[in-house]
Parts: C-alpha cells; structure tokens; sequence
C-alpha cells in the first residue's frame, strides 16, 4: 500500500487502485473499471490502459489541482507512456 499525504489531501494505492481523499471524501478514483473524478464517471472502452491512467491524472490536475506521484501508477499498466498530445486529444481538447 502506497499512501502520500499533502496537507488535506491522501493519495493511497493498492497496486490495482488509486483513491485521491480530501478532508470532505473521495475526490477521485482509478480502477480496473474506470475512473472518476469529483462524482463524473469516465470509463474506457478498451478497459484500463496507459491513456485512461493518464487522463485520470490529467484531470485530477485540472478539476482538483492535485499531481498524483509515479508511485500510485497501478502495476497492472506497466512502464508504457503516452504524450500530452494524445491524452488532450481523448480528452476532446
């Protein structure tokens, strides 16, 4: 269990899970089925993959101003990358 902590906010993983906690609850949530941030749902229609994690990051960076470290990437991604280019194009940006 990996679990990093910055002011209100925790950030804590499983390996498999990512959960980004405030003082008032879940802000956002990284699993094998989807991911959510601040209650919308987002699910990808391949399952979990490297632009789903990194559009879970992206938005959690935009919506709630939070950077999730490397650490909390789930195992069962592996080391693949995208750019910042395909993940603002899923994102419709």
């Amino acid at each position: 269990m990996n679990i990093t902590t910055t002011g209100d906010i925790e950030i804590t993983s499983d390996g498999k899970t990512v959960w980004v906690n405030g003082k008032n609850g879940c802000l956002a949530r990284f699993g094998p089925g989807g991911f959510e941030v601040e209650g919308r749902i987002s699910w990808t229609s391949d399952g979990p993959n490297e632009i789903g994690w990194r559009r879970f990051v992206y938005r959690v960076e935009r919506e709630c101003d939070i950077t999730i470290p490397d650490i909390h990437k789930p195992k069962f991604l592996g080391a693949g990358s995208v750019t910042a280019a395909e993940v603002k194009k899923a994102e419709g940006a």
